[in-house]
């Protein structure tokens, strides 16, 4: 080994210079010292452990309900009341997916709440023909309201709360249906009974259409009750023109 000030030789062991005194670097130090300073970091990166966040990972879940899963098991909460008085509003409660709420439903001015907070409710002509179905939103799940024989229940993913049964949505074509009875008091001109006679087909039609029975068999009870109903106007037509 030679030294860095003179250049005399050395032993390998010795740490200073024979000759001038100076400290003399072993070759371990060396080595260090020609490691550049970007490796060193990255040795020293290596070694120290990995920190970990002070803050945990969030855990989010999905808000739609999976598919196939009922949002009712066990609901043993009691059924909706009966709207009795259309200024008295009704509460009921509910379990949607293992989460409890409190519905009210007032029918003078179609106040609907939920847990307190009034929600805007989506509906229109032809399905309050056949007592109320307006949608709204639960929860960032789409729900309905629907009022049956003036008991109100709440629908998600197509199931009612409390019966259990499938919710059927009101198809296209029943609107044909409908607004071909609607025609019945238009045609004769006006008049009590037509105008019942054409409503009232019109309701019994959408009803129909909202049925578990089969598409065809709903086609053709809306077709019977829809020739029905202008079989009968006619007949009452005659009968009043013959007077």
């Amino acid at each position: 080994m030679f030294c860095s000030n003179c250049g005399s030789h050395n032993d390998e062991n010795v740490k200073f210079c024979i000759s001038c005194g100076t400290a003399i670097a072993s070759a371990a130090e060396i080595q260090n010292d020609a490691t550049s300073p970007a490796e060193q970091v990255s040795a020293t990166q290596v070694e120290e452990p990995m920190m970990q966040s002070p803050y945990p990972q969030q855990q989010y879940t999905a808000t739609n309900p999976p598919y196939g899963q009922q949002p009712y098991p066990n609901n043993s909460a009691p059924p909706p009341p009966v709207i009795k008085n259309r200024k008295v509003p009704v509460v009921w409660e509910s379990v949607i997916y293992d989460k409890h709420y409190t519905f009210s439903y007032q029918k003078k001015g179609r106040v609907f709440t939920v847990n307190g907070f009034p929600q805007t409710l989506k509906t229109d002509f032809w399905s309050s023909l056949s007592g109320f179905d307006a949608g709204f939103v639960l929860d960032g799940m789409d729900a309905r309201l629907v009022i049956e024989k003036n008991v109100p229940d709440v629908v998600v993913n197509n199931v009612f709360a409390h019966s259990g049964k499938k919710y059927v949505k009101r198809p296209a074509w029943a609107i044909v249906f409908a607004i071909l009875c609607i025609a019945i008091p238009i045609v004769s001109l006006g008049g009590a009974l037509p105008a019942l006679i054409g409503f009232g087909g019109a309701a019994f039609c959408i009803s129909i259409s909202k049925s578990t029975l089969s598409t065809a068999v709903r086609v053709l009870l809306c077709t019977l009750l829809t020739l029905g109903a202008w079989l009968l106007s006619i007949v009452l037509i005659i009968g009043f023109n013959a007077l």
